[in-house]
């Protein structure tokens, strides 16, 4: 066993960690695996197969999840070494670069003859599973281990990790794959709390995200069954007390009960990122902005791998005039999932807050082509507005509302941001009446930049009014 040494970090090999001095970082097992992988073979190519063989010797997996172990590797990472890392080598693989030292690690208590943890280019499977059972509390809680009241054997735990990795990932097949391992937990385990709470959470977001071949209100209807089965087994768990509080929030409209429930997980357990990342979503739509704020970066304090936490934030530094630092986000989000359509509408929303035109109408042509829907084009009218182009820009707005058969229709806020940068006042405050009233509309109305312009008008605080009024009873 050795402990490998690059900049100011450290990947010990027996205890499966990766540290910053003498703080170990919050770093799942599958990120672990990846990192191993590289530096064991560090200045040689690693292909792309053979790090899926080494990090996934379980299968059920594509090189889209090894793109996202490399994206949150980079990021973690570069948060205090601005040293390249991991280098890519096109249409093969990836390569580790950085200077490496090695130390030797304390010898273990082990009995003669002990099989070495893992070697290249196969793993253990045993080990693998021993290695997430002590992970579970490392990958989902960002903190200590809280295995004991909770534990599973060590097959099941393996399961269990592994549903909440793919259900990181926040994709459909990624969901699809998660729901598929909590199952499996909750049958070889029925009278254990974690495999229902991993399929409330999944349920929800394939409904959320209408990822699945239900209907929205099915996914609710399950997820809440599971909600409810876990906190039948065990309501002092922090990831029970999680779920439960996003059911409350979500599907049964009842703030107050959400906001009593996510209190209840963080005194559980302080280290819960995702019950940090949702109570602060929660404030912000209630116009506790600096209280959410506060809440979304001690998610990103605990998990700042978590693509969903940088999502977040991203949206809360646009939404506050922190441009430069919503651009960095969401040109990071792009980097590991090129077709994220609202990630490249967003970025061209945060360019033309920095009055990079150019920039912003590159970012909306991309998320045009991604969706292959109109809403870009009421975002390039508005940006064409801005730069004086007002034929150009009339012109993008009526192919806007030229919905193709089957398309959505767009946002009509988009259209009330262009006609307010075309300095048609009066068409968009009859615009901005017919915006939706979502969960999130109401924190859109208060903080979006582009409608400064109105905010001062009578009618638009009618509207505002109005619309928090509603969510506040129906959102």
């Amino acid at each position: 066993m050795a402990t490998y040494l690059f900049g100011p970090y450290q990947l010990d090999t027996e205890r499966r960690s990766l540290s910053l001095g003498a703080k170990d970082l919050a770093v799942g097992s599958k990120l672990v695996d990846t990192l191993l992988a590289l530096v064991e073979r560090a200045g040689h190519v690693c292909t792309t197969q053979q790090l899926l063989d080494r990090i996934w010797p379980e299968g059920y997996t594509d090189p889209a999840s090894l793109r996202q172990n490399v994206y949150i590797l980079r990021k973690l990472l570069r948060e205090h070494w601005d040293q390249p890392v991991i280098e890519n080598v096109p249409r093969t693989g990836y390569r580790f670069v950085a200077r490496l030292r090695t130390a030797p690690a304390p010898e273990p208590n082990a009995t003669p003859g002990a099989i070495p943890f893992l070697r290249w280019p196969l793993v253990r499977m045993s080990a693998l599973a021993a290695c997430v059972v002590l992970a579970i509390g490392v990958t989902h809680s960002s903190g200590p281990a809280r295995v004991a009241p909770v534990s599973l054997n060590a097959q099941d735990a393996r399961l269990y990790a592994l549903g909440r990795y793919y259900w990181d990932t926040r994709t459909r097949d990624g969901l699809l794959k998660s729901v598929k391992y909590f199952r499996l937990v909750a049958s070889a385990e029925p009278r254990n709390a974690l495999g229902y709470t991993g399929l409330s959470d999944a349920y929800f977001i394939l409904g959320e995200y209408h990822y699945g071949t239900q209907k929205e209100q099915t996914y609710y209807r399950w997820a809440s069954r599971n909600a409810d089965k876990a906190y039948a087994l065990d309501p002092d768990l922090s990831e029970v007390r999680t779920s439960r509080a996003n059911i409350f929030d979500q599907v049964h409209k009842d703030v107050k009960a959400a906001r009593a429930e996510y209190e209840r997980a963080i005194e559980l357990n302080p280290s819960n990122a995702v019950a940090h990342l949702w109570y602060g979503v929660l404030l912000y739509r209630e116009d506790q902005v600096a209280a959410g704020h506060d809440q979304l970066e001690a998610a990103e304090q605990l998990d700042p791998t978590a693509p969903a936490v940088s999502r977040w934030l991203a949206m809360d530094d646009y939404l506050n005039r922190r441009y430069e630092r919503a651009i960095a986000l969401y040109r990071q989000t792009l980097d590991l999932s090129p077709s994220d359509d609202e990630a490249a509408v967003m970025l061209g929303l945060a360019y033309e807050g920095m009055h990079d035109y150019p920039a912003a109408l590159r970012s909306f042509k991309r998320a045009e082509k991604i969706c292959s829907c109109v809403m870009p084009l009421a975002l390039e009218a508005r940006t064409l507005a801005l730069m004086g182009l007002t034929r150009e820009a009339n012109i993008r707005l009526v192919e806007s509302q030229r919905v193709p058969k089957g398309g959505e229709k767009v946002e009509p806020l988009a259209i009330a941001v262009a006609l307010i940068a075309l300095g048609q006042r009066d068409r968009a405050i009859d615009w901005i009446k017919r915006s939706t009233s979502d969960s999130f509309a109401a924190v859109f109305l208060r903080l979006d930049p582009r409608l400064d312009a109105v905010r001062n008008d009578p009618r638009f605080g009618a509207i505002l009014g109005k619309t928090v009024a509603v969510c506040s009873l129906n959102c």
